[in-house]
């Protein structure tokens, strides 16, 4: 997990710091970043962050999981499942690894699953 300043400096890709703030803000309203608030801090699952930017094939199936999956109400409870998605092992037999581990081999079977989570709405 990244703080938000910590996010902001892995977005070496872009070269203002106020570049920064606003590309980090655009993808987590548009629900490409899971942002997890925790007390008075955001913190963001490092997985998301590629070398310089976002990993854009993370940023797609978050867009993917936050449409599909269940709402329970809250932005909040929305983040955590779309993280535990990510991170707990799939039901299909051909695909036993968490979607995270499979992610590097496998990256249109992970954004196929996440497909699956609502029926591919």
């Amino acid at each position: 997990m990244v703080n938000t300043p910590q996010a902001r400096a892995l977005l070496t890709a872009r070269a203002k710091p106020s570049d920064k703030k606003s590309w980090l803000r655009y993808l987590t309203s548009n629900n490409a970043l899971i942002a997890l608030r925790i007390g008075p801090q955001t913190y963001y699952p490092a997985f998301q962050f590629g070398t310089s930017d976002v990993d854009p094939v993370v940023a797609d199936i978050n867009e993917i999981l936050f449409r599909e999956l269940p709402d329970r109400g809250s932005p909040a409870l929305r983040a955590v499942d779309v993280q535990r998605w990510w991170l707990t092992p799939l039901p299909d037999p051909a695909m036993s690894d968490s979607p995270l581990t499979r992610l590097a081999s496998s990256p249109d079977a992970v954004r196929a699953e996440a497909l699956r989570v609502g029926g591919g709405r």
